[in-house]
């Protein structure tokens, strides 16, 4: 595939920012003093990004005749000799077995950080799949680059971009743009087989098509076994972080392409003991497919998020047409959804909820893990973030939590529909205002009714205040899998070949209909709880501290006081506006009618120890 370049005339123009040209020529200058006529060329996703009109400063420098380690040495000589900042040079080692094959030297260059390395060429022995490294061209080094997109480069000394492999700029620009490798697929995935995953995140990233010979590469076993046996947890992990939270990341397109592509049983990764004694109905394949039918209602319910509206549009009043193209079932609309897919905001929360969604179908299964000196049964997700994924410790316990609270969140959902509709006042109370020469009949209904509500606005607010204390900042990711996962449990959709085109649409319009009132009911809970003051509330203090809980009731030391400081928020929770006095006379109350878990494991209560004790 590789060529001659373009001429200039045929080349888009990089626009350089004050701060690159500044840096830029630094470079040009170190590399002058050297006096080796070494040429500088900036590699990859900096060209490509420029490209693109996105801001970059992920600056790789590729050599043509020193090594990176060596240019670094003269670079930090020459930094020192104009009296400017340096700092340690370091040297990432060439790691063949993980397919690391290029020694990387990183130099801390005006507050940027800029790697550096060689051109390469690589060659082969007949029984070994580890390359030989040596100095090469820049149409060797960029024939052995990942993706034709990635092989672009930015000549320092000419300000020219290059494209050897003659692809790189149709297929990033061009309208039959694609992800395509320079070299045979395979043999490019054989060198590293982490490309495939690469693949993956560039085509959803940039809405580019994988190329037909990536697909059937895909498909190979030699290149399973070794994307299983070579690579990393570590870098598998961190490619499926790119893929959940990258710059202008699709996850649910990159999901359903992993998934699509038979690689879910490499990715989400257990020991096959384990497999096949918690393995859900339907194997691995079977599980992926539960997962993506959740992940498509996230990616759904946060595209309504982002771009409100949709859900409305096509559920109540999409065209004729785009309800015909539904084809009269769930899967249908979410084949309408992904069509207008937006790309997700880089937040936390989203990586979370995506993640959840895919792992739900795993959510109540348990393992056991043989760790001396005891055997401990943990999660079947917790095991997968940890172990297969080896995303950090939070992930697995936000994880953990979220999945302990997805029924609670729709029963919450339920709590909530059924109080909504009431009039509210300030602690969303309804008020009423009697007029003189109402009937006491009239007085003493209107009373009980609004005190009713007054209780059913308590219980609710006492439900969720619960849910958000012990989610914290994830009470809404959990809403929204929740919802995801209750709106891919729907059953509908007719079959289309039985029925006329007027019958199918009405038919899908059901369907979506239900769906939407799901969406809805789950957004109504969201708004219902800011609206109660709950966002942030797991920050909420008791208003009375351990001792003043001593003092003012004449508790002895123990789990009782525990017990008391647990009902003190849970009253606050019920009365916002309440102060010290008021909660004082109803912890009194609870204390005196034994209500609280006032009792030691061994049964006796705290009373009984106390009266033992003294002989009493």
């Amino acid at each position: 595939m590789a060529g001659s370049n373009p001429t200039a005339t045929e080349l888009p123009i990089i626009t350089l920012t004050e701060v690159e040209s500044h840096l830029f020529g630094l470079l040009k200058e170190a590399a002058a003093q050297v006096g080796q006529g070494t040429v500088l060329r900036v590699a990859g996703g900096w060209v490509r990004d420029k490209l693109l009109g996105k801001e970059s400063d992920d600056v790789d420098i590729a050599l043509d005749n020193v090594s990176g380690a060596s240019f670094a040495e003269l670079l930090n000589k020459y930094l020192q000799d104009k009296g400017l900042e340096t700092r340690s040079i370091g040297v990432i080692q060439a790691n063949p077995e993980q397919s690391k094959h290029l020694e990387t030297a990183r130099v801390h260059v005006l507050g940027h950080w800029i790697d550096f390395t060689n051109l390469r060429t690589e060659t082969y022995r007949a029984d070994s799949r580890i390359p030989e490294i040596s100095f090469g061209t820049a149409v060797e080094d960029a024939s052995r680059r990942d993706f034709t997109i990635n092989s672009l480069f930015y000549n320092l000394q000419t300000e020219l971009v290059e494209d050897w492999t003659g692809q790189g700029l149709a297929d990033l620009l061009g309208p039959a743009g694609a992800i395509r490798t320079p070299l045979p697929a395979l043999t490019t995935f054989l060198d590293d087989p982490l490309r495939l995953l690469r693949a993956i995140r560039f085509s959803s990233r940039f809405a580019l098509p994988l190329d037909a010979n990536i697909v059937a590469a895909a498909e190979n076993e030699e290149l399973q076994h070794a994307l299983f046996g070579k690579v990393s947890r570590e870098r598998v992990g961190l490619e499926v972080e790119g893929i959940l939270s990258g710059k202008d990341a699709r996850p649910a397109v990159a999901l359903e392409m992993l998934v699509n592509l038979g690689l879910s049983d490499v990715v989400f990764w257990m020991p096959e003991e384990v497999k096949t004694r918690v393995l859900p109905v339907g194997g691995m394949e079977g599980w992926a497919q539960r997962g993506l039918a959740n992940v498509r209602m996230a990616n759904a319910l946060l595209m309504e998020r982002e771009k409100p509206g949709i859900w409305r549009d096509i559920a109540e009043g999409g065209t004729e047409g785009s309800m015909q193209g539904a084809q009269g079932s769930i899967q249908g609309f979410m084949q309408v959804v992904r069509a207008t897919s937006a790309y997700m905001q880089p937040r936390r929360e989203y990586r979370l909820c995506f993640l959840a969604a895919m792992l739900a179908p795993w959510e109540k299964h348990c393992m056991t893990e043989e760790r001396k000196p005891v055997e401990k049964k943990i999660g079947v997700v917790q095991w997968f973030v940890r172990e297969a994924l080896k995303h950090r410790a939070k992930d697995a316990e936000d994880l953990t939590a979220l999945f302990g609270a997805l029924d609670r969140c729709q029963s919450l959902t339920e709590t909530m529909g059924a109080w909504s509709g009431q009039a509210r006042g300030q602690e969303g109370r309804k008020v009423l205002k009697m007029q003189p020469g109402d009937a006491c009949g009239t007085r003493d209904m209107e009373r009980r009714r609004s005190e009713e509500q007054d209780n059913r606005w308590r219980a609710a607010r006492l439900e969720a205040g619960r849910l958000v204390r012990d989610l914290k900042g994830l009470w809404r990711t959990g809403l929204d899998v929740a919802c995801a996962r209750e709106c891919a449990s729907l059953k509908g959709g007719e079959n289309p070949t039985t029925e006329s085109p007027s019958k199918r649409v009405c038919d899908i319009s059901v369907t979506l209909k239900a769906l939407y009132e799901v969406s809805n009911r789950y957004q109504h809970t969201i708004d219902a709880v800011q609206d109660m003051g709950l966002d942030g509330i797991w920050n909420l203090r008791p208003l009375l501290d351990g001792k003043a809980v001593i003092s003012n009731l004449g508790l002895p030391k123990g789990p009782l006081v525990g017990a008391v400081m647990d009902a003190q928020i849970e009253w606050q929770l019920q009365y916002p506006g309440g102060n010290a006095e008021e909660l004082t006379k109803h912890l009194q109350t609870l204390v005196a009618e034994g209500v609280l878990g006032t009792r030691d494991e061994d049964g006796v209560t705290h009373k009984a120890r106390k009266e033992k004790k003294t002989g009493k």
